[in-house]
């Protein structure tokens, strides 16, 4: 994840004493408690390492950062740096320019600019939520500089000739630091706002990354939200040769504990013609009995999964009535409860006749249709990654993992942000996963992510009653998009819907190779 950041505080303190304040790591460590220098290797160029603890939460990190141009008679300095996580896969690069200026009636202005990359799970707090903080807390940074740069205009009072003069108390020793203005700019930023929203903990760092800390700090500060989690394509979306009973057991087991693990509640989709497979028909329907036994909700999704594009309105209506046989015979037990229908492909209708005869049939039966505000192209992960999986290929495997969870960062990130343009605030999440190896084995960081940004796991139910879900959907198309978009356009809103993300371009090239 790139992104920029651009900050500017005044002092009332002449250029030279401030320029001078700035560049000395033994000055500028006073505004930053728990800073610590690993090695200096020249004058230029320092490592260090950060522990940061929050509760039950340790990471560590590692890195170098160096100054490529200090500038003494326009001001500027530029440092670039890189981390990586120890023990983990995270990392950062970092370009910084900080500048002292001249200001008209004496005094200065400090301006820092920095490009910042990112890469791993510390994504998960998202860009917006990076920036949020930093403009929340460069105010107590700035605050902090002024206090040290301008007592010194201040007149001393005179002492009598007789008494000796008082010496200020020397500082509290702390570790040394050393860095460009951008990285200590940075650094008190998140430093002092995460102590007040902590109150404290050990946070040891250094120079370039501070970032790093911010990222993995801000699981503290989380907002009241709720997600209903629903998963299509049961039993089993299967990309392998052979023993599917084997994997999907594995797979169904994997996923109900992982829920179970972070109660939340989830429905699951069901495609009932993939059940019709002679000699597994029984094991089939026994993966479906574990998701009712196991507290969980089944949903129709239609028999065979097919593009209501290609389809008559009545061949669709019998996918509908097909497609919730054998799970109605499985959801006896939990009579009376709510019917949901999901759309495959969410293709609702690309005519606005077979939108509303649909719309009619779907109702005249107890379906409410299904929304999705988060979805994460699982479906497109999934083909490598069960490929690599049986290669053994652990490397792709990880790999893929990592991308999957940080573009699904990323579609949360941009649910949150879009929602308050649609209607005025955060609405409930509803996330549309589907049962396959990827998520298998990513569901647990998942949604342990998901809950270091404040979600709390509910049922469908809970989330379809907020008020938001009642807006009619009225857009015709023959593509799918979210239920995001489907809003803005039935409200008549032209939004920038350009910052949801797609998978990468080496994931969809093993995809489309498939």
């Amino acid at each position: 994840m790139a992104f920029k950041i651009e900050e500017r505080f005044e002092v009332k303190a002449p250029v030279e004493r401030v320029w001078k304040y700035l560049i000395d790591p033994k000055r500028v460590v006073q505004c930053l408690p728990g800073a610590e220098l690993l090695e200096q290797q020249d004058d230029r160029t320092f490592l260090g390492a950060i522990k940061v603890k929050v509760g039950p939460l340790s990471m560590s990190y590692k890195g170098q950062a160096k100054f490529t141009d200090i500038n003494e008679e326009t001001h500027q300095v530029r440092m670039v740096g890189d981390a990586r996580e120890v023990g983990g896969s995270g990392s950062t690069k970092v370009s910084m320019l900080s500048t002292v200026s001249p200001l008209d009636g004496g005094g200065c202005e400090v301006l820092v600019n920095a490009d910042i990359d990112l890469v791993g799970k510390i994504v998960q707090f998202g860009r917006g939520m990076i920036e949020e903080v930093s403009r929340q807390m460069f105010r107590q940074f700035s605050t902090c500089v002024r206090q040290q740069l301008e007592v010194a205009d201040e007149p001393q009072p005179l002492q009598p000739a007789d008494q000796p003069v008082a010496q200020p108390a020397p500082p509290e020793p702390k570790p040394v630091a050393a860095a460009p203005l951008a990285f200590r700019a940075l650094w008190a930023i998140i430093a002092r706002f995460f102590k007040r929203l902590f109150g404290g903990g050990e946070t040891r760092t250094l120079l370039i990354l501070c970032l790093f800390a911010l990222v993995t700090s801000v699981q503290g500060q989380k907002p009241a939200r709720t997600m209903a989690v629903t998963i299509d394509d049961l039993p089993y979306v299967n990309h392998g040769d052979g023993a599917y009973l084997k994997r999907a057991g594995a797979a169904t087991a994997k996923i109900l504990n992982t829920l179970k693990k972070h109660n939340a509640p989830a429905i699951g989709f069901v495609n009932e013609g993939a059940l019709e497979v002679a000699d597994q028909r029984d094991g089939r329907i026994a993966l479906l009995r574990q998701w009712v036994d196991r507290g969980m909700m089944l949903g129709n999704h239609t028999y065979s999964h097919p593009d209501f594009n290609r389809l008559t309105v009545e061949q669709f209506e019998d996918e509908i009535t097909k497609g919730n046989v054998i799970t109605r015979q499985l959801m006896r037990s939990r009579q009376p409860y709510q019917l949901y229908f999901r759309h495959p492909m969410t293709h609702t209708g690309d005519t606005p006749e077979k939108k509303e005869a649909i719309d009619r049939f779907l109702a005249t039966r107890g379906y409410k249709i299904t929304p999705h505000t988060i979805e994460n192209s699982d479906f497109i992960f999934n083909v490598p990654y069960a490929q690599a999986l049986q290669k053994n290929d652990e490397a792709l495997a990880k790999r893929l993992r990592d991308e999957y969870l940080a573009l699904t960062i990323a579609a949360t990130e941009f649910a949150e942000k879009i929602s308050p343009q649609i209607f005025g605030r955060e609405i409930p999440q509803i996330l549309l996963i589907h049962v396959n190896d990827i998520n298998a084995d990513c569901l647990d960081e998942m949604l342990k992510q998901f809950e270091a940004r404040g979600y709390k796991f509910v049922t469908l139910d809970a989330v379809m009653a907020d008020p938001a879900y009642q807006t009619k959907d009225t857009y015709i198309s023959k593509y799918g998009p979210t239920w995001f978009f489907r809003w803005s356009k039935s409200k008549g809103m032209d939004l920038d819907f350009q910052g949801d993300p797609d998978p990468p371009k080496w994931v969809m090239d093993m995809y489309n190779s498939r």
